[in-house]
């Protein structure tokens, strides 16, 4: 099989993506190399999400924490005096109203706009399952730390490859700002083996690439518009930028710098 035209399309939420990815399910032969052991139950992944990235996921913020919490802002906050505490006597005598409060410092943090977020969420097929699970460990540190911040965060995923002559590319929108944040989910989405590897190869296969699965091609100028930070896969990332699989502290501070966070 081989694509014979472009495919750009767009799906609105995971639950589509896995109905779509149903239609024609893809099932690699080595399980070490694809994340899980059946289509079935990397999709069950998709509802259930990777428990086994918390601690990573948690270790890797309280890294970079340091780093995070300078850019807390401090704000007075009035809290009401119990009985029997001190009155300030003067501004009790003239009436002021918040003479029986009294104000401490409190820790804010700042708001901030939505961070939207383009993530090519795949791999190639010499890169190790092992690699790929330290990858998504990284990105979903980073939107935790987002999160830390007080800021809201949107997620797309991509993974564009080229089959011949022909473009691959389905965006499909994970993660809306403001809804419910599960990080056992994102952090599967973000880079777990099975996620790519089954899923991901699914909606490839259902649209008519072949088993090779067509060669990886950096995200266009054109998807990337309009989003404040956009993950390469590894291989495309840019001179600068650390590695998310090698450093993974450096690349979420590298990440925060790049939405201005820190």
């Amino acid at each position: 099989m081989t694509l014979t035209s472009n495919v750009d399309r767009t799906v609105a939420s995971l639950g589509e993506f896995i109905a779509q990815a149903d239609d024609k399910p893809y099932s690699p032969r080595n399980e070490g190399w694809s994340g899980a052991e059946s289509y079935q139950r990397a999709r069950q992944m998709c509802v259930d999400g990777w428990s086994g990235a918390r601690d990573t996921v948690h270790d890797i913020v309280r890294r970079v924490l340091g780093d995070i919490t300078p850019h807390l802002e401090r704000a007075d906050a009035p809290v009401a005096s119990m009985v029997g505490g001190a009155i300030n006597v003067p501004l009790f005598l003239a009436g002021v109203p918040n003479s029986m409060m009294r104000f401490v410092q409190d820790e804010k943090l700042v708001a901030k706009p939505v961070v939207k977020m383009l993530v090519d969420a795949g791999a190639e097929g010499a890169v190790s399952s092992d690699a790929m699970l330290r990858r998504a460990s990284a990105l979903a540190a980073f939107v935790e730390a987002v999160h830390k911040l007080g800021n809201t965060v949107s997620i797309d995923l991509t993974s564009p490859v080229k089959d011949g002559r022909y473009k691959h590319n389905v965006l499909l929108q994970l993660h809306h700002a403001g809804s419910h944040f599960d990080l056992d989910a994102l952090s599967f989405c973000l880079g777990h083996p099975a996620f790519h590897r089954y899923m991901w190869f699914s909606h490839r296969w259902r649209d008519g690439i072949g088993h090779g699965m067509g060669q990886s091609i950096k995200i266009g100028q054109r998807l990337a518009s309009g989003y404040d930070i956009v993950v390469q896969r590894e291989r495309h990332r840019a001179g600068d930028e650390p590695s998310s699989v090698y450093d993974p502290s450096g690349w979420v501070l590298w990440a925060l710098g790049q939405v201005d966070l820190i």
